[in-house]
């Protein structure tokens, strides 16, 4: 499944056409470096790259910036691969579902991550371009929390006092946040013990942006029936106001915790936690979105705190014909309208999972389409896709029927 990023609201996207574009044997080609839009109105795009031979990098560009080379889609010669088409010198088809779209040059040099989704004309100083679409730079500003670990200097008396209240908190299968559902696999701390870890939590963090842990847990994540921490930290990122977030594992370690963080996200949340994959250890599954100022995507990622050092991601990966193609996001609410294909998206993970798989499932119930069946059999952090059109298969609707919805 092709998806076009992040895009605005309103906007409507070029009409797609089905036959392909051949660039004439023989024929000089054009270079084909440069930033690619369906309008120049739009604020986002395709940046291409040279890529070493006749190979070139083709990167998705939205207000956050663009993808990395080679990650949204295979390196390609671009003449020749059945998947584009090249009508002239500043004009070519890019893939869309089963058709193609149709892509016009508007900077034939490539602009940076971060710029490439503004126009040429476009005030550096505002971010507003000649159209008038203003560009937020999302995640700007957010530190690193894996090279600069905001729990590492913690002292004994610090972890021993946050080990203290684990051991006699109870805590609260109900949500202690207005308007938030409880979490799935959690126990919530709630009232005075919330009180008391969050002033323990920021007397031993150092280097955290300004902000605070809204919501903090208590689960069992390596079922050595010692009751991690996870907490929930939220960051207003000027001068949008956007909210991110990092989630943080506290895991009891010869005396001291060892911290895992997840960082950042967009309207970052924590969905649940549960039993995922084919080891025995619960994972965390987090919600965030992809933009602010448009209709999102919703993704969700798959986290392993209990990993040492610093945790690890699950990567799915939907693109069939590329089945090493994989990233850590998991399509979960897609916006439609133009921007992505229609379709409500439905995903179910096994009550217990088989450690042979599938160890996720999803129903893509397509408007004006085929229905889409996806599983996922994860080895190790790696999940492969299988996919089926149409009616499901027998014995995925089997493992359908027998999963819970996330």
């Amino acid at each position: 499944m092709l998806l076009l990023g992040f895009v605005g609201s309103g906007l409507q996207v070029a009409a797609a056409s089905s036959k392909r574009a051949e660039w004439p044997a023989g024929t000089p080609r054009p270079n084909l470096t440069g930033f690619w839009k369906t309008d120049c109105h739009y604020g986002f795009g395709v940046k291409i790259e040279p890529a070493g031979g006749d190979l070139y990098s083709l990167s998705f560009c939205g207000p956050g910036g663009c993808f990395a080379p080679g990650t949204w889609t295979p390196n390609s010669p671009i003449f020749g691969d059945k998947s584009y088409g090249v009508i002239d010198a500043d004009t070519i088809q890019l893939p869309f579902g089963d058709d193609f779209r149709t892509y016009r040059r508007y900077a034939s040099q490539a602009a940076e991550p971060g710029e490439a989704a503004k126009d040429t004309a476009s005030n550096e100083s505002t971010g507003e371009s000649a159209s008038g679409v203003h560009f937020k730079a999302y995640y700007e500003g957010l530190p690193d929390l894996d090279k600069v670990p905001p729990f590492a200097a913690q002292t004994t008396e610090q972890a021993n006092a946050l080990h203290l209240l684990i051991e006699r908190e109870k805590g609260s299968t109900a949500s202690c946040a207005r308007q938030s559902s409880p979490v799935p696999g959690t126990l919530e701390i709630c009232g005075q013990g919330l009180a008391s870890a969050r002033q323990m939590l920021k007397a031993a963090a150092h280097g955290l942006p300004a902000g605070r842990f809204s919501r903090i847990w208590l689960v069992d994540l390596n079922g050595d029936r010692e009751r991690e921490l996870l907490g929930q930290y939220d960051v207003a990122a000027k001068p949008q106001e956007d909210r991110y977030t990092a989630f943080f594992a506290f895991q009891w370690n010869t005396g001291r915790y060892r911290v895992t963080a997840a960082s950042w996200f967009l309207e970052g949340a924590l969905l649940a936690v549960r039993s995922f994959g084919s080891t025995r250890a619960k994972k965390a599954f987090l919600r965030f979105e992809s933009c602010t100022e448009c209709e999102p995507w919703v993704y969700l990622t798959v986290v392993d705190f209990t990993v040492p050092p610093i945790g690890a991601g699950y990567e799915f990966g939907y693109d069939l014909q590329h089945p090493q193609e994989r990233h850590p996001e998991i399509e979960y609410v897609l916006p439609g309208m133009g921007h992505s294909i229609d379709a409500k998206v439905e995903t179910r993970v096994p009550v217990q999972p088989d450690l042979a798989g599938p160890h996720l499932l999803q129903h893509f119930a397509v408007v004006d389409g085929e229905d889409e069946w996806w599983s996922f059999t994860c080895k190790g952090l790696q999940c492969d896709p299988e996919m089926s059109k149409g009616n499901a298969p027998v014995r995925l609707l089997e493992q359908w029927k027998k999963a819970v919805k996330l």
